[in-house]
């Protein structure tokens, strides 16, 4: 049997239940959670962890914001 950890709560429309997470899942929780907290600029300055941050990595990449009426221009 695995052992597990009770992480919080999921809800959804008309139900809830506990959450719960093996030390691998745990592992792979965490690390898409740093891939999405330093998404963005960060993002291009070191390895995505996961899969989840590469596609991150990608979009952020991809993203080319322009430049909006009043920004600066004459």
């Amino acid at each position: 049997m695995t052992a597990v950890v009770w992480i919080g709560a999921v809800s959804t429309v008309g139900a809830h239940a506990p959450l719960y997470a093996c030390g691998g899942c745990l592992d792979q929780l965490h690390a898409m959670v740093w891939d999405f907290a330093e998404s963005g600029w960060k993002a291009r300055y070191r390895r995505a962890r996961t899969v989840f941050g590469r596609r991150l990595r990608r979009l952020a990449d991809a993203y080319q914001p322009t430049e909006t009426k009043g920004s600066g221009g004459g």
